[in-house]
């Protein structure tokens, strides 16, 4: 993602504090006594995202590396042999290849999620820590490292719309008749809705609802081509519910950021704007 170079990135960064207390989390060292403070909620390829109650910010979303990345002979693993520097002296190992880019392209996430700025359909980024960060932060006995990189965003505690979709139970003629939609209970009843639980219990899911739904991804996808980001992989597992149920498009790993004149360019001499592979998801 060359393009990406000409983002700055952002200088919202986390504290000394807040590293020191969520790497000491991930490494198992002085956990939370309650679940609610650190916990996990996904995890891909390169990317895990967890639950986290850190000093100042409270209760955030945490997307950090994976721990096969992660773990190195600076780490947990410590004790093992890395057999690919004792066969190859003075050579990269293919881990700490993988490493750096992995390391790479969550920086470069950072800087699109910087890029696309505050709205109300786009996951806020909130804390940042890498290894450009302005302060020396004295952790395993020097500055941040490539893999201790992460980002904080807001937390949005009703999961993802295709676990939303997935969960809503299919309303019969009979208990259909007796509940309100989604939207229109949050419209009079809000309090009945505190958990998403109790929406699937006492609402049902109309039509009116999925556009709304649409309409709000809709309005998250217009701004971020209006912020010439162009996110190449919407899909109901990458847009957030929200406490009051508004969606929020996330997960911007594979996005990549271009300006009008190359669209413009690439329309005029290709009629298609061309997208590098690694940033097309098929199934979006």
């Amino acid at each position: 993602m060359s393009q990406l170079t000409r983002i700055p990135l952002p200088d919202n960064f986390a504290s000394t504090h807040q590293i020191r207390t969520l790497l000491g989390y991930l490494n198992g060292d002085d956990l939370p006594e309650t679940s609610d403070d650190f916990k996990e909620l996904g995890r891909g390829q390169f990317g895990v995202v967890y639950q986290v109650r850190l000093p100042e910010v409270g209760l955030v979303a945490a997307k950090t590396l994976p721990d096969t990345i992660r773990q190195t002979k600076h780490g947990r693993n410590k004790g093992k042999k890395n057999h690919d520097l004792e066969e190859n002296e003075g050579m990269i190992s293919n881990h700490e290849i993988r490493k750096k880019k992995a390391a790479e392209m969550l920086i470069d996430e950072i800087k699109v999620m910087n890029k696309a700025g505050k709205h109300v359909n786009i996951v806020a980024l909130k804390k940042v820590a890498y290894p450009e960060t302005r302060f020396k932060l004295l952790f395993h006995g020097g500055p941040i490292r490539d893999e201790d990189s992460f980002y904080l965003m807001e937390l949005c505690g009703r999961g993802s719309l295709e676990n939303l979709l997935k969960n809503f139970p299919k309303s019969s003629s009979n208990s259909s008749q007796e509940k309100l939609s989604l939207y229109e209970t949050l419209s009079k009843q809000p309090q009945l809705l505190t958990t998403v639980h109790e929406a699937y219990e006492r609402c049902i899911l109309t039509v009116d609802d999925l556009k709304l739904a649409a309409y709000q991804v809709a309005r998250g996808v217009d701004y971020l081509n209006r912020r010439q980001i162009v996110h190449c992989d919407i899909a109901a597992r990458n847009v957030l519910v929200d406490a009051r149920y508004i969606m929020k498009i996330c997960d911007f790993g594979l996005a990549t950021w271009t300006t009008y004149k190359n669209y413009r360019e690439q329309f005029i001499q290709n009629h298609s704007v061309q997208l590098e592979k690694k940033n097309v998801c098929i199934r979006s």
